[in-house]
């Protein structure tokens, strides 16, 4: 049990540093290999909790078709950085506060699903 507690907290690390490091990085096929990276570990973390058809789906379908398309629509484009224009802080802080707000859309979705759980037994006869 415990092993089976390490791998988790491993994988599920590694899926939460892939995945910020999609969006942060500047080069755009570090960004897919770490979305593959991403998918990857999903997909273990998947087969761990017993669901090894969603995850060998999800290892076929994505990493296998998915990601290595990207990869190869990056690859073949040859896209390159160009620099126009400086970073305006003001569509940056806008950005910033549509984050926010998705982010608390989010947060209170969650605390309805969690609340809901424990009026699940309940039922109401109208």
């Amino acid at each position: 049990m415990l092993a089976h507690s390490i791998f988790f907290y491993f994988f599920s690390t590694v899926a939460v540093f892939a995945a910020v490091m999609v969006v942060v990085s500047n080069n755009s096929v570090n960004s897919v290999l770490f979305l593959i990276l991403d998918f990857v570990s999903v997909s273990i973390l998947f087969i761990m909790i017993g669901a090894e058809f969603l995850g060998m789906i999800m290892l076929i379908v994505y990493v296998g078709a998915v990601a290595v398309l990207f990869l190869f629509v990056v690859m073949m484009l040859n896209v390159s950085q160009s620099k126009t224009h400086p970073v305006i802080k003001k569509s940056f802080i806008n950005n910033i506060s549509v984050g926010y707000l998705v982010g608390i859309i989010f947060f209170f979705e969650l605390l309805v699903v969690i609340g809901g759980w424990k009026y699940k037994g309940i039922s109401v006869h109208l």
